[in-house]
């Protein structure tokens, strides 16, 4: 009787590489985003949902339909109250409320999103209970600082003819070192949060999305360094060159259009190419190519200006690397507010 091909799957990793961001057709992209749903599905009945008062019982798979199809309807809604009838932003006048202008996330959404990453990637508990420490209208004014950045849709004036050209500041960066002031937000997380609101440009920066969209670049410190054992930093650096990977993938997947001849330009979004990405790292090799000794993401701990830098060590196990210099917090390019010192007056 002869075997059939099994189908691919988290225990069956494949040593091959992957379709690359450069060559992958449309069928073959249409093909990997339909077998998510069947991943997605499989870890759920694999993975225990995150220990915590709120949301607990549910599931990889119900958190997931949540964070992907129910919340960004919600935030629309909000996006369309801060509408005019014609379709304007309405302007904020004295004594109007925050949410009369543009979408926003509530505390138990943003919690409920950080169970859905943990739950999704990397257990790290401590992030759950410092997201929980931030104040409610804190996270709701923040957020809608953040998603302003992104939402707005002036364009910066022209440069005089003397001054030298620079490359803007993509405001998906701008938007995220906003995001990260926030308590237990690390860019990944933020991430996260814009990509509730702006699934066409903005992924969740998920190691295997990185992995993927940078299989083919130089390798990093050690020749090993490369492929899904690519070591991650969380910097803005990479941060900005994920999106730069994503936009590629965009563009060439619409320019090829449908497949059916008739012209029309499909549009990809990067919601879509974030999902294909967690497939390709899944099924990959080392089911997703994460090692020990991962990748350090800064998330703000106690107060505005405190920052501590945890390591993953093995996935649901973290340590404490020691708090980071505020110089350093500044080279990874997500600044914190300035934090005035208090000098105690001497005796006299």
């Amino acid at each position: 009787m002869p075997k059939s091909k099994p189908s691919p799957s988290v225990s069956s990793p494949s040593t091959s590489a992957p379709p690359l961001p450069t060559t992958i057709t449309l069928a073959d992209f249409h093909t990997l985003l339909s077998t998510y749903d069947t991943l997605i599905t499989s870890l759920s009945n694999e993975k225990k949902p995150p220990r915590g008062n709120d949301d607990q019982g549910l599931t990889l798979k119900e958190l997931d339909d949540w964070r992907l199809w129910e919340l960004p309807q919600v935030v629309e809604g909000r996006r369309k109250k801060g509408m005019g009838g014609g379709g304007k932003k309405k302007k904020k006048k004295r004594g109007d409320e925050m949410d009369e202008v543009g979408p926003w996330l509530e505390k138990d959404e943003v919690v409920r999103l950080v169970r859905w990453k943990l739950t999704h990637g990397h257990f790290r508990p401590s992030l759950l209970q410092l997201t929980s420490s931030n104040p409610a209208p804190l996270i709701k004014s923040t957020t809608q600082a953040a998603f302003a950045l992104l939402s707005s849709s002036t364009s910066p004036s022209p440069l005089p003819p003397t001054t030298k050209p620079t490359k803007p500041k993509d405001p998906r960066l701008l938007a995220i070192a906003t995001l990260t002031t926030l308590r237990g937000i690390g860019p990944a997380t933020a991430s996260l949060l814009l990509s509730v609101v702006f699934p066409t440009t903005v992924p969740f920066f998920s190691d295997e999305l990185f992995r993927w969209v940078t299989y083919s670049d130089s390798p990093g410190k050690g020749a090993s360094d490369k492929g899904w054992a690519r070591k991650i930093k969380y910097s803005p650096k990479e941060l900005e060159r994920l999106f730069e990977g994503c936009d590629a993938v965009r563009e060439k997947l619409e320019g090829d259009g449908d497949g059916d001849g008739d012209g029309r330009k499909r549009e990809v979004w990067a919601r879509d190419v974030e999902r294909v990405g967690y497939v390709l790292g899944m099924t990959g090799v080392g089911r997703g190519g994460v090692e020990k000794g991962g990748g350090d993401e800064v998330v703000m701990t106690k107060g505005r200006g405190k920052r501590v830098k945890r390591k993953v060590v093995e996935e649901g196990d973290t340590t404490d690397a020691g708090e980071v210099a505020e110089e350093d917090i500044r080279e990874k390019g997500f600044s914190p507010p300035p934090v005035r010192k208090r000098t105690r007056r001497k005796a006299g």
